[in-house]
């Protein structure tokens, strides 16, 4: 149970980033003339903020928009979701993809998720479906959480049910301290 809470905490942390790029939409003719074919941002820093609290924040080395497609890809992303307990979870991938026209994020190369020393979730690319509220992914994962380790191809969570399943060549060490 503790597995898929914290699961779902990541699968919140993909969707603070969706929804930072959701912002990124077709810009205005008015305001941005002079960029036609989209928008190229470089060295991005961004914070979503609350009643004057940090929500979360996300940095990357670049995006670039394309408002023909609705695609914003990026380079090098660091999205951290601020919690009130001081237990930042830590999102860091080599890309990112979204696309605006079917709600879903993507993110690929590296995809690392930490909530605290101790808690890590590894694999290779990740998506996002904000209407479903879906986290998959078809690529090796693994789940490291409280002295146990999880293995396996492929993995769904299903945020509203609060549900796991990794798909394939399941492969767990659980409470490894304690043997």
């Amino acid at each position: 149970m503790k597995t898929v809470l914290w699961l779902v905490i990541g699968a919140a942390v993909a969707a603070a980033a969706w929804t930072a790029y959701v912002s990124w939409q077709k810009p205005s003719p008015r305001i941005i003339p002079s960029i036609p074919q989209g928008i190229i941002l470089k060295n991005i820093k961004y914070t979503k903020t609350k009643h004057g609290r940090a929500i979360w924040s996300i940095s990357a080395q670049r995006a670039e928009h394309n408002p023909d497609t609705g695609i914003t890809q990026s380079t090098d992303i660091r999205l951290v979701f601020h919690r009130k307990n001081g237990k930042d979870i830590v999102l860091t991938a080599n890309r990112a993809q979204i696309d605006s026209g079917n709600g879903t994020l993507t993110v690929s190369g590296n995809v690392r998720i930490e909530s605290q020393p101790g808690r890590l979730l590894l694999t290779d690319r990740l998506t996002y479906n904000e209407e479903t509220r879906i986290l998959k992914t078809d690529s090796p994962v693994s789940i490291e959480m409280d002295h146990s380790v999880i293995h396996g191809k492929g993995m769904i969570i299903d945020t509203r049910n609060q549900e796991m399943e990794i798909l394939s060549s399941v492969n767990a060490s659980l409470d490894r301290e304690a043997q």
